[in-house]
């Protein structure tokens, strides 16, 4: 797992990178954000927490959600037959 921070709406590495990546090599970066835990953090995260649990009380929320679910899943079985499509011709 790699460590990084975001600032300025770019990604910095808190860790050495692994030995592996080389420049120019695309990364695909998943995992939890890590929230702060001062005072003013947490209470704008709850506040955050409570709105977006408000809006999930009506089910349009929910058919936006189903919606956009679907679309991200057709965008990763494209992605996954993308490389097998190059060959198919072979």
């Amino acid at each position: 797992m790699l460590r990084a921070i975001i600032k300025d709406g770019l990604i910095y590495p808190l860790d050495p990178l692994p030995p592996g990546w080389t420049e120019g090599q695309e990364v695909e970066i998943t995992g939890e954000v890590v929230p702060p835990d001062d005072p003013e953090s947490v209470e704008r995260w709850y506040q955050e927490l409570a709105r977006v649990s408000a809006e999930l009380a009506d089910p349009r929320a929910w058919t936006r959600i189903d919606e956009r679910l679907a679309e991200v899943n057709r965008r990763a079985r494209e992605r996954v037959r993308r490389p097998f499509a190059l060959h198919a011709d072979a």
